[in-house]
């Protein structure tokens, strides 16, 4: 699986994003729309949110421009 200097795998980088970018979105949207429970545990308490519920989509953002400036470097 090793790749030069990196343990990427030999894949084409878009598809590497792809890959990175759904693991990413699928875990995010777990976090960020949690079950009824969990939103009124985190109203009485916002310090348990890791998370806000209008932040997934910054926060998927952030997170591929993260994943993407890293791959870059590689």
């Amino acid at each position: 699986m090793a790749r030069g200097s990196t343990l990427l795998p030999a894949r084409p980088l878009p598809g590497v994003v792809v890959i990175a970018a759904n693991a990413l979105a699928a875990t995010l949207w777990q976090v960020a729309h949690p079950a009824d429970g969990l939103v009124a545990a985190y109203r009485r308490d916002p310090s348990l949110s890791i998370v806000g519920v209008d932040d997934f989509t910054a926060t998927l953002t952030r997170l591929l421009a993260a994943t993407c400036a890293g791959l870059a470097r590689r």
